[in-house]
């Protein structure tokens, strides 16, 4: 047969008691790290790649000569064209998580956690 069990044992484990005067604590101390891992960024969009790759392989049939392919360097400065405009809006507009790793660390170090009391 199982003995009753007192509700000071209950209490300590967190499973009855008084649910006001329960605590959590937590093994480490709740503050952040004064530095973040360095992961491997995504690759940036490498736009218009495809139309110069087009310019290229125009240029090498036709020995290097811009007039047979106006068409395919026109698409270029147009591709090129719109990427500056997306470009210009994206930098218009900074949010903190676009920071890289090593800007965040930068700040970081600046800017440490006290982990001492005052």
């Amino acid at each position: 047969m199982v003995s009753p069990v007192s509700a000071s044992c209950l209490a300590r484990l967190g499973l009855g008691g008084n649910k006001r005067y329960q605590r959590i604590r937590p093994p480490l101390p709740l503050v952040l790290d004064n530095r973040v891992l360095e992961r491997r960024q995504e690759q940036p969009e490498r736009p218009c790649l495809t139309e110069m790759m087009l310019l290229m392989s125009c240029w090498k049939k036709n020995e290097f000569s811009d007039p047979p392919c106006a068409g395919e360097i026109r698409a270029f400065h147009d591709c090129l064209a719109k990427s500056k405009e997306k470009f210009t809006e994206q930098q218009s507009v900074e949010y903190v998580h676009d920071l890289t790793p090593n800007q965040v660390n930068k700040l970081l170090r600046r800017f440490p956690n006290i982990t001492h009391e005052i």
